[in-house]
């Protein structure tokens, strides 16, 4: 399958656009590495978009590149399979090689995962976050604002019927934000 796979890519070369030329000539040199690489990180890596990689794999008869991906990993996996220490004169030597190979393909599919966490931090992890501490910002002022309205002595210029309004729209936006709603109908009081 290994050879096949390659030699396939090989033999289609001619035939392949010129970003699509660059995305073979890397797999063939190091298709360890491609075997863990999406196909963005692929299609960074030699300089073309994702589609473009998309197209290789479905030029190569693959539904998609997961499909690709599979075999280019099952590739690595065969040759890491095949050679062993004293197999052959230089058996070593190529499995040293291999194993050297097999510690780049693990730190690029490192790199690529952490790449992926940190997108995932930055794109929802932090938003989440800060939407969080801005409700607990929110409930705090709230909370606040109706102790303050409780202790607020009752002085003949305030009516008790504003008052007991103030205290509770607080409590409605309170138990609104509390529970991951803001409340919309209600509009701010003018007393805090």
């Amino acid at each position: 399958m290994t050879q096949d796979l390659l030699q396939l890519i090989s033999n289609e070369m001619k035939g392949f656009s010129k970003g699509q030329k660059r995305i073979g000539a890397f797999i063939l040199e190091h298709y360890d590495k491609a075997a863990f690489m999406t196909a963005a990180k692929l299609g960074e890596t030699v300089g073309v978009s994702e589609s473009t990689v998309v197209r290789f794999a479905a030029e190569l008869g693959f539904e998609g590149y997961p499909q690709l991906q599979k075999s280019l990993q099952a590739a690595a996996h065969t040759v890491t399979a095949v050679i062993q220490p004293g197999q052959a004169h230089g058996a070593g030597k190529r499995n040293d090689d291999l194993h050297s190979k097999r510690a780049d393909s693990d730190k690029s599919r490192i790199f690529v995962q952490r790449e992926q966490i940190q997108r995932l931090q930055r794109g929802y992890i932090v938003p989440k976050v800060q939407r969080i501490r801005q409700r607990e910002r929110i409930v705090h002022d709230l909370a606040v604002r109706l102790h303050r309205d409780k202790d607020q002595p009752d002085d003949r210029d305030h009516n008790c019927d504003c008052q007991k309004h103030h205290q509770d729209v607080a409590h409605a936006q309170l138990f609104s934000y509390s529970h991951g709603r803001p409340s919309q109908s209600f509009p701010r009081s003018s007393s805090v």
